[in-house]
């Protein structure tokens, strides 16, 4: 029960509406896939009726599982109902990209999905202000200690120190036109993490798009302690064709 949970501590596409079956030894055992029963349903699993019930000393010879008849009979009927369930459950599972491709996943997770998007339209939101305002102390307020940043020139920098004085450098003496942060898309690879794209277009003056190219930046935040940091951003100069 404990592997379970460490592995899904919260409820995710890789379990839910996936059949269980449970084997307990003895009457304490059966106590504990009672339980589990409990827990499965909380992850969205479908628990199956039967289970195995093995004794340590009449169902082992040695090291080896040698379980009496009736015991295989149990077995036997647990696997028949997992496999029935998983068949009558196939069509409810949510189809993953690219499910032609053998095992290949989809990372996205739904349930984490609102968290990262809010986390993603809080650093936005950050970055405009900041970008209006040409404060380069809060543009990079979310930058973890150690981020790595890609320049759209292909300059590569590690950790907040170098990159605020980079950014407290080109602030103080704008080369750049005013810009507007836009998300383009997220996704939620697992709780506490969200990777964004995020379009930077250039404003001129007049509030109109700067026919300066625009950006597209990959964001990852990681979140910590229930904070949300910035972990690396890649930026990509972009033509309005593209």
């Amino acid at each position: 029960m404990g592997a379970l949970l460490r592995a899904h501590p919260y409820p995710s596409p890789s379990v839910s509406l996936a059949p269980g079956g449970g084997r307990s030894g003895g009457d304490g055992g059966t106590r504990a896939v009672e339980h589990l029963r409990s827990v499965t349903a909380a992850l969205g699993m479908a628990g199956v009726g039967p289970h195995v019930t093995l004794n340590i000393f009449q169902d082992f010879d040695g090291e080896d599982c040698a379980p009496r008849p009736e015991r295989v009979g149990e077995r036997d009927r647990m696997l028949d109902e997992v496999t029935r369930w998983a068949t009558a459950l196939r069509p409810l599972r949510a189809p993953r990209p690219g499910a032609g491709d053998g095992d290949r996943p989809a990372l996205h997770d739904p349930v984490a999905s609102a968290g990262a998007r809010a986390a993603v339209e809080m650093l936005v939101a950050e970055l405009n202000a900041a970008a209006e305002d040409q404060d380069a102390d809060r543009y990079d307020g979310m930058f973890a200690a150690d981020v790595l940043w890609g320049s759209p020139h292909g300059r590569t920098l590690a950790g907040y120190d170098a990159l605020n004085a980079v950014h407290r450098r080109l602030m103080a003496r704008p080369v750049v036109p005013a810009s507007r942060y836009e998300i383009v898309q997220t996704l939620a690879p697992a709780p506490g993490v969200a990777v964004a794209h995020v379009r930077r277009r250039p404003v001129a003056d007049d509030g109109k798009d700067h026919p300066l190219s625009a950006e597209m930046a990959m964001y990852v935040l990681i979140e910590r302690n229930d904070h949300w940091w910035l972990a690396g951003g890649q930026n990509t100069p972009i033509t309005e064709a593209s």
